[in-house]
């Protein structure tokens, strides 16, 4: 099996991904929030690009179950219903619903994985079963970095480097980019100090002036979730009875 990485949304094309299995990731914290969500009974996501056509999209699908999500410079946007935090998306508020949701980042890593032939949603979370996920589909594989305002996350190439090291664990033979090859590297060496290594991260030290302690101690912890949002009829799901549909 091929890994290859790729270090941000902005240095993709859909012909790099195309009849590949995709995972995008964005630790903190789009990913992370998102299968929080379908952990707590969300039904689905649909990522859009811009957070201006999320109001049309909820007109034009007409249903009250829909709630607005995401944010602009770590902030709730203006008339949406959640932000990115997992406070937000607790059952009580958000099981049996579906979300039109808007990340800077990982909207468009989403968006362009539609070329894929898969697209799943991973972090340092659920990186076991993500890497379950590859593993068994066989093929070659891209792991998609959401990254930090177009720039490279650091926090995303270590979960990028986790999933790696998941699917060597199971087995598989792999050849790796170089890119995917230095963040292997980089997950072995800081898999035992994640919040030493990310004290050189941009968003990592942001949510921290910001007290999202919460927030940042659930993208850290590894393999809480055995299941892998995929994409599906363009909508994000977890619904395993539209899994190979």
């Amino acid at each position: 099996m091929r890994v290859e990485i790729y270090s941000s949304h902005k240095n993709i094309s859909p012909v790099d991904i195309r009849d590949k299995n995709v995972v995008v990731v964005d630790v903190l914290r789009a990913t992370s929030t998102l299968i929080f969500a379908f952990a707590n009974g969300l039904k689905r996501v649909l990522a859009v690009n811009d957070p201006l056509n999320a109001p049309d999209y909820i007109a034009t699908l007409n249903n009250d179950r829909i709630l607005m999500g995401g944010t602009e410079d770590f902030k709730k946007i203006v008339g949406f219903d959640a932000g990115d935090t997992i406070a937000d998306y607790q059952a009580k508020r958000i099981k049996g619903k579906e979300l039109v949701y808007y990340s800077v980042d990982a909207s468009p890593a989403i968006n362009i994985g539609y070329s894929a032939k898969r697209l799943f949603l991973g972090g340092f979370v659920n990186m076991r079963a993500v890497a379950s996920k590859l593993a068994a589909l066989g093929g070659d594989a891209v792991i998609i970095c959401a990254g930090t305002a177009g720039h490279f996350a650091l926090e995303d190439g270590l979960a990028a480097g986790g999933i790696i090291n998941e699917i060597r664990a199971q087995g598989k033979k792999l050849r790796l980019s170089e890119g995917a090859f230095v963040v292997d590297k980089m997950y072995r060496t800081y898999q035992k100090k994640l919040s030493s290594a990310l004290t050189h991260s941009v968003t990592y030290n942001r949510l921290v002036q910001l007290e999202a302690t919460e927030d940042i101690a659930h993208a850290l912890s590894p393999n809480i979730y055995d299941f892998v949002p995929f994409l599906y009829d363009n909508w994000v799901t977890a619904d395993p009875r539209k899994e190979g549909a």
